[in-house]
C-alpha cells in the first residue's frame, strides 16, 4: 500500500499506549518546584509518599509523571538527570497542569507506545523549556476539549519516535479534539517522523533564534507535514528573517518528507520586530507538496503579506513599509545622461524599459545589460534606494518615457 496516499484525520480515534507501570502525581508538598524531589509527588491508592523513580527503578517500571498544578505549584526541572519514565502527563485529571524545564536532561521513552499528553478534557496543560535537553517518545498537545501549549525559547528538544493515529505514526500532534499550541522561539526541535496540525492547532516559529527545525531527521523514518483546514503556520519574521522548517526526507519510509495543506489550511505570517521587506523561506522539503487550498490569514491580507511556492520552498513576502516607486528623475545635456532611483527591495531585480511613444514601452535593451540586482550592485538595503545612470537611449527624440519594472 502506497503510504504517500494514507492521510489522517486528527478529528478520529487515537490509538496509543494504555498506562503502564506507577502513576506519580506532582503535589509540590516540598513547596520548592522541584522536580527531582521525591517528596512532592505522590503515587498508589492510598497515597504513598516520596518517588521511587527518582532514587532509581528498574527500567521496565515504565512509570508515567502526571502533573496536574500549575502556578505558584508547578513542576519546574532544574540542573540533574531524573530516571527515564514512560510518559509526562501535563494538565491531563481535571486541574490545569505546568511543567517548566531550565536545564538538566528529561528523559521519556521507555515505552515505545506510549505519548507524553499535554491538555486534556477542558483542563490547560503547559510544557515549556528555557535550557537543557529533553527526549521524548512522542507529544500531543490538547486534546479532549482541553488546550495544550509547548513553548521553547531555549534547549533542545529530540522526539525520538512516533505514536500511531489511525495509518500514521507522528511525533508531534497540535490538537487532538482540542487546542494546540506549538511555539519555537530559540533552541531546537528534531523528530523521527513527522507533525500534524489539527483545525485547532497552531504552529509559530518567531525569528531566527531556533537553532534547527527539523522534521523527520533523527532516525530512519521520513518527516512529513499535515495541516488541516483552519490549523495554522504562524512564521514571525525580524530583521533578519526567520528559521525554516525543514520536512526531511529520509530513505523513502513513511511519508516520504511529503507537505501536505489542506483546503482551509491557514498561513499567518506577521512582523515579529523589524521585519525587512522582501521574502523569506519558512518551510522546505524533501518530498511532494499535496496543496489543497493553503490560504492567507484575513490579518496577513489586510496588511500586505503575500505567500508563493519556489521549487521545494514555502516562502512569505513581507509588506513594504513604502509603495514602490521611481523617486528622482533627471537629464544633463551636456553629458547626454538620464538619471533614475527609486526604492529598493531586497532580494530583487529591476529591469528599466523606455520608449518615445507613452503607450509603447520598449525594452531598454543592452544599454541596461539585464537586471539591476539590488543583491549585487552598490544599491544600499539599509538606505533602500537605487540610483542608475546611463546615456540617452534615443537621442533623436523628442521626447521619452520611462518605465521600472520590480521582478
Amino acid at each position: 500500500m502506497n503510504l504517500r496516499i494514507i492521510v489522517a484525520s486528527l478529528a478520529t480515534t487515537l490509538v496509543a499506549g494504555a498506562a503502564y507501570g506507577t502513576e506519580y502525581f506532582w503535589t509540590n508538598t516540598a513547596a520548592d518546584n522541584d522536580y527531582l524531589n521525591g517528596d512532592n509527588w505522590t503515587s498508589g491508592d492510598p497515597p504513598v509518599m516520596g518517588l521511587p523513580v527518582l532514587t532509581g527503578v528498574a527500567a521496565d517500571d515504565r512509570n508515567q509523571m502526571i502533573v496536574d498544578l500549575s502556578g505558584d505549584d508547578k513542576a519546574v526541572l532544574g540542573d540533574g538527570v531524573p530516571p527515564n519514565v514512560s510518559a509526562i502527563r501535563i494538565g491531563y485529571n481535571g486541574t490545569d497542569g505546568e511543567l517548566e524545564q531550565t536545564a538538566g536532561n528529561l528523559v521519556a521513552t521507555l515505552n515505545s507506545n506510549d505519548a507524553s499528553r499535554v491538555g486534556r478534557n477542558g483542563q490547560i496543560g503547559s510544557w515549556t523549556m528555557s535550557g537543557g535537553t529533553a527526549s521524548i517518545n512522542a507529544i500531543q498537545l490538547g486534546l479532549g476539549g482541553g488546550v495544550g501549549n509547548m513553548t521553547i525559547s531555549a534547549g533542545d528538544l529530540v522526539i525520538s519516535r512516533g505514536v500511531r493515529l489511525n495509518t500514521i505514526s507522528t511525533s508531534l500532534s497540535v490538537g487532538l479534539g482540542g487546542e494546540g499550541n506549538f511555539t519555537i522561539s530559540g533552541g531546537s526541535i528534531l523528530t523521527r517522523t513527522g507533525t500534524q496540525i489539527s483545525d485547532q492547532g497552531t504552529f509559530e516559529v518567531i525569528g531566527t533564534g531556533p537553532t534547527g527545525i527539523n522534521f523527520g531527521g533523527s532516525g530512519s523514518i521520513d518527516g512529513f507535514w499535515i495541516q488541516e483546514a483552519g490549523g495554522i503556520l504562524r512564521p514571525g519574521i525580524s530583521s533578519d528573517g526567520v528559521t525554516p522548517i525543514q520536512v526531511t526526507f529520509v530513505d523513502g519510509l513513511g511519508l516520504m518528507g511529503d507537505v501536505t495543506f489542506r483546503a482551509g489550511a491557514i498561513l499567518d505570517p506577521y512582523d515579529a520586530g523589524d521585519a525587512k521587506p522582501g521574502w523569506n523561506t519558512v518551510m522546505t522539503w524533501g518530498g511532494t507538496l499535496i496543496d489543497e487550498g493553503l490560504v492567507l490569514s484575513q490579518a496577513a491580507i489586510d496588511a500586505g503579506w503575500e505567500m508563493r511556492v519556489v521549487e521545494k520552498e514555502l516562502q512569505v513576502k513581507t509588506a513594504l513599509t513604502q509603495p514602490f516607486q521611481v523617486n528622482e528623475i533627471s537629464f544633463d545635456a551636456e553629458i547626454a545622461k538620464f538619471s533614475l532611483a527609486w526604492n529598493t527591495t531586497s532580494g530583487f531585480d529591476y529591469t528599466v524599459y523606455y520608449s518615445d511613444v507613452l503607450t509603447d514601452v520598449r525594452s531598454f535593451g543592452d544599454i541596461v545589460d539585464g537586471l539591476v540586482d539590488n543583491d549585487v550592485t552598490d544599491a544600499d538595503p539599509a538606505v533602500g534606494s537605487y540610483l542608475f545612470v546611463f546615456d540617452d537611449p534615443a537621442p533623436e527624440a523628442d521626447r521619452l518615457f520611462f518605465t521600472v519594472e520590480e521582478n
